[in-house]
């Protein structure tokens, strides 16, 4: 059972992943079969600010490309339709000092945001705070 209590903030970090060092937070997007990790440094914790998944953009995950306009725009559940994850993004990795998400799974399957014939990815941004816990 987790203990109660509450998390005083004494600074923020922002933290890039892909390139190691304090950043501000930015959306990233996790194709299928990759993973999304957080890591923090010893005695800060993962705030998430931003998780999605679906079809959100072509972009780096769903290349435009390879498909036509006709089928876009039959039907919007093509792009543009994702689920907010923020609370399974939270339970998952808020308050830890490292995460990790694999792309896809079933709790990210399961909200079904788009048609399930085709491929989603998951969007993630999150920031590294340093606090004490008061409980």
């Amino acid at each position: 059972m987790a203990s109660e209590g509450f998390f005083v903030i004494q600074k923020v970090y922002y933290y890039h992943q892909d390139i190691g060092r304090l950043y501000v937070d930015e959306v990233v997007e996790y194709c299928q079969l990759e993973t999304f990790s957080a890591r923090c440094r010893q005695g800060d914790v993962v705030v998430m600010t931003t998780a999605r998944f679906g079809r959100m953009r072509f972009g780096r995950c769903i290349d435009a490309s390879a498909y036509s306009d006709s089928i876009i725009k039959q039907d919007d559940r093509t792009i543009g339709c994702y689920a907010d994850v923020q609370d399974y993004a939270d339970r998952t990795c808020s308050g830890k000092t490292a995460c990790d998400i694999a792309v896809p799974n079933r709790d990210l399957l399961s909200t079904r945001p788009c048609v399930s014939q085709l491929t989603m990815y998951f969007e993630a941004a999150y920031i590294c705070v340093s606090g004490e816990f008061c409980g």
